[in-house]
């Protein structure tokens, strides 16, 4: 999978990129979760960057959120 117009936020940890050879124009989206190895992958379901990021960041503080809380339990 090639990335194409990618787009980095959260010092790296978040990439918003369109894939190669796509038809519909979709964004999609990477993040690197702490502690945790590898990456999750997701599409956004957006042709929109500006929305396609809103939600990559969105899910990025959710995970990191119920990561933190998950901690706090153990």
């Amino acid at each position: 999978m090639k990335l194409v117009d990618a787009h980095t936020y959260r010092d790296g940890r978040v990439k918003v990129f369109k894939r190669d050879g796509a038809l519909k124009g979709t964004w999609h989206y990477r993040l690197k979760i702490r502690n945790r190895s590898g990456f999750i992958f997701r599409s956004t379901k957006t042709p929109d960057l500006h929305e396609a990021a809103e939600i990559a960041q969105t899910d990025y503080d959710a995970i990191n959120r119920a990561q933190n809380n998950q901690r706090l339990y153990e």
